[in-house]
């Protein structure tokens, strides 16, 4: 849990693969949100892949917005100058 500007922020919750689908992310991430009550935030955002869209749109999160991952490599750079 990461708080800032008022807003606490869920990042990186993990549940490893034989343990998925026995409520093991959903009791991590009700843990985190009454964790944020208790701090006082009454905001909380989280990224997530679609895999648990399920998980948090069933705990009230709506999706906002849409975040796209751009990667940058000076070593791929590096091999496209050179015609690798």
């Amino acid at each position: 849990l990461f708080g800032a500007a008022g807003v606490a922020g869920v990042y990186d919750v993990g549940v490893v693969e034989p343990e998925r689908r026995h409520g093991v992310g959903t009791a991590i991430t009700r843990q985190l949100l009454e964790y944020a009550r208790e701090l006082g935030y009454r905001a909380v955002v989280l990224l997530s892949s679609g895999m648990a869209e399920g998980l948090y749109s069933g705990l009230g999160f709506r999706q906002v917005t849409t975040v796209s991952h751009w990667f940058y490599s000076r070593a791929r750079q590096r091999r496209e100058e050179i015609g690798e």
